[in-house]
């Protein structure tokens, strides 16, 4: 029996010291928390972030708001 869920891309830019990192070399691993609507429980969802030119990077989460740690 197949699970489905929504998806949606979080997007974001990083600076490392006021400054862009290098393009297409991987940032570091960044932790996403999201609280359950109904209750005090937490999902945490880690992925590796590459980041753009400018410092843009997006992942792909479930929908939701996330706190990034």
């Amino acid at each position: 029996m197949p699970i489905t869920f929504d998806t949606a891309k979080f997007r974001g830019r990083i600076l490392i010291d006021g400054v862009e990192p290098v393009p297409g070399v991987k940032v570091g691993r960044f932790a996403f928390r999201n609280r359950a609507i109904n209750s005090a429980q937490y999902s945490w969802f880690y992925k590796d972030v590459v980041a753009g030119p400018d410092g843009a990077f997006s992942v792909k989460l479930p929908k939701g708001e996330y706190e990034v740690y």
